[in-house]
């Protein structure tokens, strides 16, 4: 009957829509391994340790061996025949479910490796996993509560979120990480071609770096509170959510000069987004303890300013805002009330916001061509779902507090700031 239990725990897990398996493959490059710091390579590497001793149990040693020994061999019990019948038809029910797994997988090409080998070879001290068909990348760990994350060509970006925080990147390909700025307290984080941005909360400021590193300048001062942003090749726009700034939309020029306000007395607002026309962002209005109606907004305006409009409301505490040439896209975090939080999207001019899939504690999405990706931060999961709606799916699970997620045409990377790591998870 035990050797029945321990053979359905597997069969469960296959059957979840996950291509996260209970068992994984395990490969480093040079001195990846868990190091002083004691965090995994992967959030999938292999468990090699034994499993702790139960409390109050007595561990096996020479005299209970020799004990175990000289007893008498204990008769087999009499429902044997059974048990090992039973186990046979699940053994036959793992292999059938391992088979269909695979084949669909291969059906529609999601299969990327079966051994680490199979995937690519990143620098140390960067390590890889091959999770059945997916290839899952520890770009870097033992990091400083690493939270928003961002990618270009050639690297991926993160914030270190605490009072002797940094401006880091490692390249796609992994290696050594490259702290480009040290700053208090760093929040938020964009990049363009040239520089990466973020909001140096501890200081007020808006800083910005070169890419490959160098001295960090203020772009703008005297804001407060924390701060989302994002940038082009000519401005960074950004909000201010502190109630002593009255809830400001702003946008400041890469040549300098004093900020601007775009739209004022917005409550809470927080993610933001552009594309060539407009800017976006979520109104973050806390939902009422009560359960009553929220008040949540999702809202846009020229990139010229003008006159706010309402693109959706009464959500529940929106949070992080994504944009593409049809739709807005959004996180409803909805913190106090599990398991209401979703994730949306709602025409570029408005109209009736469509639920793409419920989540427990959304945080951070990103888009593609294909899918909306999302990050869980109490559940400690990382998720997608395509555009028009659908079955979502996990596509890891088992992390600590995955935050920042961003995605280029191959893959999906995210911080991680509970294990203080930054993955890459390819293909997507």
């Amino acid at each position: 009957m035990l050797a029945r239990m321990r053979r359905l725990a597997p069969l469960a897990l296959l059957l979840l829509p996950t291509l996260t398996l209970a068992c994984f493959s395990s490969s480093s490059s040079g001195s990846g391994g868990s190091g002083d710091s004691g965090m995994p390579d992967s959030t999938f590497s292999d468990a090699a340790d034994e499993p702790a001793t139960p409390e109050g149990a007595v561990e096996s040693g020479p005299t209970m061996d020799a004990t175990m020994d000289a007893a008498p061999e204990a008769a087999p019990p009499a429902d044997a025949g059974a048990d090992a019948g039973a186990d046979a038809s699940v053994d036959a029910s793992v292999d059938a479910a391992v088979d269909a797994h695979v084949d669909a997988a291969v059906e529609a090409g999601s299969v990327a490796c079966t051994i680490p080998a199979d995937c690519p070879t990143p620098t140390a001290p960067s390590s890889v996993t091959c999770a059945l068909g997916v290839c899952l990348v520890t770009l870097t760990q033992g990091q400083s509560t690493p939270q928003w994350v961002a990618v270009d060509a050639t690297s991926v970006y993160w914030v270190n979120d605490n009072n002797l925080g940094a401006v880091v990147s490692v390249p796609l390909g992994g290696g050594t990480p490259t702290t480009l700025a040290t700053t208090t307290s760093p929040w938020s984080l964009a990049v363009d071609p040239t520089n990466v941005f973020w909001s140096a909360t501890g200081t007020l400021n808006l800083m910005t770096v070169p890419l490959d590193g160098g001295t960090a300048t203020v772009l703008a001062s005297g804001i407060a509170g924390s701060v989302d942003m994002a940038a082009d090749t000519t401005s960074v726009f950004f909000t201010v959510p502190s109630v002593a700034m009255m809830g400001k939309i702003m946008t400041v020029s890469l040549d300098g000069g004093a900020p601007s306000t775009l739209a004022s007395a917005q409550d809470r607002p927080e993610g933001i987004a552009i594309d060539s026309t407009s800017v976006y962002w979520a109104n973050n209005s806390k939902c009422p303890p009560d359960g009553g109606v929220c008040s949540g907004a999702v809202m846009k305006i020229l990139r010229a300013g003008g006159t706010p409009g309402t693109l959706a409301s009464g959500q529940a505490e929106p949070m992080n805002v994504a944009v593409d040439g049809t739709s807005v896209y959004w996180t409803n975090y909805a913190v106090g009330f599990p398991g209401t939080g979703a994730v949306m999207k709602v025409p570029l001019s408005g109209g009736t916001p469509t639920t793409l899939a419920t989540a427990n504690w959304p945080w951070d999405l990103a888009v593609d061509g294909t899918s909306v990706y999302w990050t869980d931060y109490v559940n400690g999961t990382v998720m997608k779902v395509p555009l028009a709606g659908g079955t979502p799916t996990t596509i890891a699970s088992g992390l600590g507090s995955p935050a920042g997620i961003a995605v280029d045409s191959t893959s999906v990377y995210w911080a991680d700031s509970t294990l203080n790591t930054v993955m890459m998870l390819t293909p997507k």
